[in-house]
């Protein structure tokens, strides 16, 4: 089913929800609330975005007032009559104008999208207008919307995100399966070939994706593998997000990991033997500009010989 296949009641759904979210003292379990609904179906994670994107370039709707909604019930599509009757007549006023909108949307306007993406050894600072920043490592791949600036996505990569925090708006994060809601936050995202993870700094980020829901709170580092099992670890909260500061600190992580983030940061090419493969390392490691600097870290840190293989190195024992 395609995005202009949304059905009206997902669409009314996803309203409801935007507007209950619009609200100036959100209670915490309503983002649990939420987190479970965009769970429910694929297409409400579509719905979504295509309201919240609406409303930030309609802009208008703003001005029509709204009542209060706290109290709302949110139940099944298939309970339309009576959920209907919750709202006054100025919320399905506002409803009604967001769905006509949002059916409206796909012949007003074509999203665009700004894609940022580095090459190993490069990195990327993007401001966006709502004040927030990222902060790209090196061969990762990050897609913006300039109609949203609540909205990312990390296709590859890593990168770090400092949020202007807006309860009413949370600013989102897609990359990969997983769905992150910003709930005041610094968090740092990894998305590579050996693992999805996901570091809090400040505040906490809600993660919805592949059946999950982690609620992740500052000082944790939540490690997802390709198998899907999950690992979440108390760390002190300056170790997140160190690659900015030219380091990267661990905690037994596979070896395999750690080359992968070394090559990114540095840009640099370097293999591992299957002599060494599964190893595990905890420590900090200084990233070097200098090939042979790094290399020759490398190879005290975690006990290994470095072979040359021009244009790279592969590490052995």
């Amino acid at each position: 089913m395609s995005k202009d296949q949304i059905s009206d009641p997902i669409i009314d759904q996803a309203v409801q929800w935007h507007i209950r979210l619009q609200e100036a003292d959100v209670a915490p379990e309503a983002w649990t609330d939420f987190a479970q609904w965009l769970e429910q179906d694929a297409l409400h994670n579509l719905a979504y975005d295509r309201v919240t994107a609406t409303d930030h370039d309609l802009g208008s709707w703003a001005a029509v007032q709204k009542p209060s909604i706290e109290n709302l019930p949110l139940e099944a599509a298939n309970d339309e009559p009576a959920r209907r009757s919750w709202f006054g007549y100025g919320a399905m006023g506002l409803a009604a104008s967001f769905l006509l909108a949002i059916l409206l949307w796909p012949q007003l306007s074509a999203p665009e999208f700004r894609t940022i993406s580095t090459v190993p050894g490069q990195t990327e600072i993007v401001e966006l207008e709502d004040g927030s920043r990222i902060e790209i490592n090196g061969d990762s791949k990050v897609v913006l919307k300039p109609a949203d600036p609540r909205y990312a996505r990390l296709d590859r990569g890593e990168a770090i995100f400092y949020v202007e925090h807006d309860a009413r708006n949370p600013f989102t994060v897609l990359s990969g399966n997983y769905k992150l809601v910003d709930r005041g936050t610094i968090f740092n995202v990894k998305n590579t070939e050996q693992e999805f993870s996901i570091g809090v700094s400040e505040g906490a980020v809600l993660l919805t994706g592949k059946q999950k829901l982690v609620d992740i709170q500052a000082g944790k580092v939540l490690t997802i593998a390709k198998d899907g099992s999950a690992v979440l670890k108390n760390t002190e909260p300056a170790n997140i997000g160190t690659w900015t500061k030219r380091q990267l600190v661990y905690d037994l992580v596979p070896i395999e990991s750690l080359v992968a983030d070394v090559n990114r940061s540095i840009g640099i090419s370097i293999t591992i033997d299957r002599s060494i493969a599964g190893r595990q390392f905890s420590g900090t490691i200084q990233l070097q500009d200098d090939p042979d600097q790094m290399i020759g870290q490398l190879e005290q840190l975690l006990d290994v010989t470095a072979q040359d293989t021009k244009p790279g190195w592969r590490l052995t024992r």
